[in-house]
């Protein structure tokens, strides 16, 4: 196989139809109908699964508007227009519901299938736009391309948060730019436990933990918080040294200035992962978004395109 390997539109992964992206270093898994989730990332020099996995056989097709829960925190998926359920804030569609999560993880999206890798393309449900991603690989590089219309001449309230499960062990730890020097809690649960607080990073006073570490195992905790600021660079790292290698993203600033962490130990449904979730706008919701200076609003019939790659090494 080549650095951009070979492209299988007929597979199948946890009883649905599948897309496989593979090379040398490489096996990516996308499922097309639940969400174009990206289901599985393997690293082959050391076989190991980067993401989470489902906790049973089958992969559960999400019905719209529904609750992400067990069922369906597992791989990677993409969050638009918000993370948190809630509604929408703007004329015209003030008071228009926003599902949990979004609306796209739970569509299916239509496919176009080259040489080089896949095109995923989705529309809005409650609201007017056109949600497009490229999948390919290059080398030890996931890429993925995407493009956004706003298909209507309002404003568009949104962002777009990529929210991956990256598996972990006690012995992980995160990397950030330098120049981030503290965080805004998304939590309310401890050491982050005032919604909104702004926190010291990477050292929390009063002998709190190192956000960079992830907890040892066992201790059933959960948390997120948001950079505090947009970011200069755009990039995060997650390192994991008891698992053999690091994921590193990489995505351009001027367009996704915003970074969300989810730290999980056992406290959401017994998972040890975490989330690095590069996003156009923070906060999670669209309202929290605003009153927290990270709103990101789209033009009348603008199209917004960006990147991100996820390195595994």
């Amino acid at each position: 196989m080549s650095a951009d390997g070979i492209v299988r539109g007929d597979a199948r992964f946890k009883g649905a139809r599948a897309v496989e992206l593979e090379n040398d270093a490489l096996r990516v898994v996308v499922l097309p109908e639940l969400g174009a989730k990206i289901a599985s990332i393997v690293h082959k020099p050391t076989g190991r699964e980067v993401l989470v996995q489902s906790p049973g056989p089958a992969a559960k097709h999400p019905a719209f508007g529904g609750v992400f829960d067990a069922e369906a925190g597992w791989g990677a998926d993409e969050m638009f227009p918000a993370i948190d359920a809630g509604f929408f804030p703007d004329e015209p569609w003030r008071g228009s519901p926003v599902p949990d999560h979004g609306e796209i993880w739970s569509l299916p999206w239509e496919e176009r299938l080259s040489r080089s890798g896949v095109e995923h393309v989705v529309h809005g449900v409650r609201f007017p736009y056109r949600f497009a991603r490229a999948c390919s690989l290059d080398g030890d590089t996931l890429r993925l391309d995407y493009r956004v219309e706003n298909l209507s001449p309002f404003v568009f309230r949104s962002s777009w948060a990529f929210h991956p499960l990256f598996a972990t062990t006690p012995e992980s730890s995160i990397e950030l730019p330098a120049g981030v020097e503290s965080v805004v809690s998304a939590s309310v649960t401890p050491p982050l436990d005032r919604y909104g607080g702004r926190y010291e990073f990477p050292l929390l006073r009063d002998g709190g933990p190192d956000l960079r570490r992830v907890p040892p195992s066992g201790e059933r905790s959960s948390w997120k918080w948001w950079v505090g600021s947009r970011l200069r660079e755009g990039w995060c790292a997650l390192s994991n040294p008891g698992l053999g290698y690091e994921v590193r993203l990489a995505f351009p600033a001027d367009r996704v200035p915003y970074l969300g962490v989810w730290v999980n130990n056992g406290g959401w449904n017994g998972l040890e992962c975490c989330a690095l979730e590069p996003a156009t706008g923070g906060m999670d919701g669209l309202e929290a978004a605003g009153r927290f200076g990270m709103a990101h609003w789209m033009a009348g019939r603008a199209v917004e395109e960006w990147f991100l790659r996820v390195r595994i090494a």
